[in-house]
């Protein structure tokens, strides 16, 4: 993956996000949306939780 703030993709994006939030030790919890994406995907919203 590229270091670019920026993706061309939602997952991309969301695998940047992931990644980071994991490498920062934050607890991932995601909450999927029940309709899919334009490209048939999951639509999904992360969140990232650091601190008590």
């Amino acid at each position: 993956m590229s270091t670019s703030p920026f993706s061309p993709t939602y997952a991309e994006a969301r695998a940047k996000f992931r990644e980071a939030a994991a490498a920062a030790g934050a607890t991932l919890s995601d909450y999927r949306h029940p309709e899919r994406g334009p490209d048939d995907g999951d639509l999904t919203t992360d969140v990232a939780w650091i601190g008590p």
